[in-house]
């Protein structure tokens, strides 16, 4: 059995879906794809810190304080000093940040509605199943609890032949 062709294909879903969702944020003004993540992070877990959105995404810590400064200075989210330590600053989203999420998610759910068009429940329905059984078929004891951040630094790690903490 060929299984380069079902994964170039899910690649290219993958690929085309990021292609279509940059072009619809673009028409927001001041947004970035990787912007969403994080101010849906923030929403969900007032207060969060920094570390926290690094350790939770496989981005940089210098890709998430650039970005963090971006918000600051666009006034989407607000940043406080800690009360248990001074040194560290708690993240807040603010009322425009709250905004700027929907008119993200509306553009995210244009290319949504573009890519299922015409399936019907049962299709979706199944394809979830056979998702689900590939996740279930690579999931390991290890992976399954870990954020892709973490799963990033093991690769990385991998690629530069060190040993993996698995």
């Amino acid at each position: 059995m060929d299984y380069k062709k079902t994964i170039y294909k899910l690649l290219r879903v993958y690929q085309l879906k990021r292609w279509h969702n940059a072009i619809n944020i673009k028409k927001i003004e001041n947004a970035h794809l990787s912007q969403y993540p994080i101010l849906d992070y923030i929403k969900e877990y007032p207060g969060c810190m920094q570390k926290d959105i690094s350790d939770n995404f496989a981005f940089s810590k210098a890709a998430v304080t650039k970005t963090i400064k971006k918000l600051i200075n666009s006034g989407l989210i607000k940043r406080e000093n800690n009360k248990q330590d001074l040194r560290q600053f708690d993240l807040f989203i603010t009322e425009k940040g709250l905004a700027h999420i929907k008119q993200m998610k509306q553009a995210f759910n244009c290319c949504n509605m573009m890519m299922f068009k015409d399936f019907s429940e049962d299709e979706i329905e199944g394809l979830n199943s056979l998702l689900d059984r590939f996740l279930e078929n690579l999931e390991t004891d290890y992976s399954r609890d870990k954020t892709p951040g973490i799963l990033m630094t093991e690769i990385k790690k991998l690629e530069k032949g060190e040993k993996s903490d698995e």
